[in-house]
């Protein structure tokens, strides 16, 4: 069996610092099941990557953009918007988030 650090990059999704153009460039820059969401002229928070609770949470004053998320480690913006695959715990679940 690989390692798996052998066949993977180091998971930096919450990290500030570029990655390089060889992981930013490849089949994925994170996880093998992200999810990339095109940037778009209008610049809009591509649709599916927020839910309305957690869009609700993350810009109360509804000013955010989809070029704000595009992230620090690729840097690459023709890539769009990454966002891990997320899987609900339950479908009875309900996370709750506090100010």
């Amino acid at each position: 069996m690989a390692n798996i650090s052998s066949v993977c990059p180091p998971n930096y999704f919450f990290a500030d610092f570029w990655l390089g153009e060889t992981i930013a460039n490849g089949p994925f820059v994170h996880y093998p099941n992200e999810k990339w969401f095109p940037l778009t002229e209008d610049d809009e928070v591509p649709e599916g990557l927020l839910d309305p609770r957690l869009r609700a949470f993350y810009d109360p004053d509804d000013q955010l953009t989809a070029s704000m998320l595009v992230d620090l480690q690729s840097g690459n913006d023709e890539r769009g918007v990454c966002g891990p695959a997320v899987h609900p715990a339950s479908p009875m679940a309900k996370p709750s988030i506090s100010r």
